[in-house]
């Protein structure tokens, strides 16, 4: 059974972007080593890190303890597609490599179901990110509870997260011209 109690303070989707925003400055995405962690320390339970894999998948390289509690599991290493419902609206990952593709953000809704049949409305933020040689092959994520849902307090784990809708933000810059596809690294 879960229980509505506010523990603690979250950071939301709204600041996370904030925060990425500007340190893209005029950019259509930040560098990977622009990103501060103590800038962001409220939110780094709820962050992770995906990156493009030479199979053409998106891995999480980083993950935050909190989102880690949620799935009851180590994520490091998995499939960003192991989260995800099956059905007609089961493309988070294809909206995910968009974003990374086109270096555009995207803030998704989605239902998530826990392993005792109860469910919980969350947003996941996805933000484009460059690596060190400018491509941009990762991106950084966000998975929190929707504004209006209580914190949650369960022993139960998310079995899966169901993509209700997505969009994406305002403000997203086109990718400068570099001569070379955006989505490819230089491990490919």
């Amino acid at each position: 059974m879960k229980t509505g109690v506010h523990m603690y303070q979250r950071m939301t989707c709204r600041d996370i972007y904030a925060y990425w925003d500007a340190l893209r400055g005029e950019a259509a995405s930040p560098m990977r080593s622009q990103i501060e962690p103590a800038a962001i320390r409220m939110a780094l339970p709820d962050l992770f890190m995906l990156e493009s894999t030479e199979e053409g998948d998106l891995s999480f390289r980083l993950v935050g303890t909190r989102m880690c509690a949620l799935f009851g599991r180590e994520l490091r290493g998995h499939s960003f597609n192991d989260l995800w419902a099956g059905g007609p609206n089961s493309n988070p990952v294809d909206i995910a490599q968009g974003v990374i593709a086109h270096e555009s953000p995207v803030l998704m809704n989605l239902l998530g179901f826990f392993h005792d049949g109860e469910t919980s409305r969350f947003e996941m933020l996805l933000l484009p990110i460059r690596s060190a040689e400018g491509l941009c092959d990762r991106l950084m994520g966000a998975l929190v509870l929707e504004p209006g849902e209580p914190n949650l307090l369960t022993a139960q784990t998310l079995r899966y997260l169901y993509l209700e809708r997505s969009r994406p933000l305002k403000g997203a810059r086109p990718a400068a011209a570099t001569g070379t596809p955006r989505n490819q690294s230089a491990a490919l």
